[in-house]
Parts: structure tokens; C-alpha cells; sequence
């Protein structure tokens, strides 16, 4: 067992896949948190190569902050890149199909 914020897990979460289920949690995890979703290594400059490809499918308003800050940002808690939120909620990728949050 492990403690997680203020709750305790069991240590076989570390090992076991896991495959949110959409239809019960919407993609809550793409617009609650304190910062956008981690980046990898390499993962900015894929996001800035395919962007012109996938704008089309971004909200207006997702693309005028992409504009203005850039296809990634430092998070100013951990110093990590993280991808940008759209009025520190939603990641400005996320779009929503039948009410859940997708990336």
C-alpha cells in the first residue's frame, strides 16, 4: 500500500495497465489539474510538425492561445513542459465529442 494525496492505493497500481473508461469519467482528467499534460522528450516538436494537420479540429479559442503562448509551456510549479491550459482549466487540445473531453 501507498499513500496518494490523501489516499491509500494499493502498490499492484504500479504494475497493471490501465484504460480509463470514458463513458464514466468524460475526460475529466484533460480539464481539471494545476497544469497541462506532461510532455516526454520529443513530444514538443511533434506537437509543433503536426499542428498545422490537426488545427482544423481545435476550438477557436484554443487556437488564439496556442497563438499567444506557444505549443508548450513551462509549468511554473515543477519547471517541466507541460501543454498549455485555456483559462488555467482545459488543455487547449482537448475537444469535446458527446460531452467527454478528448485529446
Amino acid at each position: 500500500m501507498m499513500q496518494v494525496g490523501n489516499c491509500i492505493v494499493g502498490t499492484e497500481l504500479l504494475e497493471e495497465n490501465f484504460l480509463c473508461n470514458l463513458d464514466s469519467c468524460k475526460g475529466h482528467c484533460c480539464v481539471e489539474g494545476e497544469a497541462g499534460a506532461p510532455l516526454e522528450d520529443g513530444e514538443d516538436k511533434l506537437i509543433e510538425q503536426y499542428y498545422p494537420k490537426f488545427k482544423k479540429y481545435l476550438r477557436e479559442e484554443s487556437i488564439k492561445e496556442i497563438e499567444k503562448v506557444g505549443y508548450t509551456v513551462i509549468d511554473k510549479k515543477d519547471g517541466e513542459l507541460v501543454t498549455p491550459l485555456l483559462n488555467g482549466k482545459e488543455c487547449v487540445y482537448t475537444i469535446f465529442e458527446n460531452g467527454i473531453a478528448k485529446c
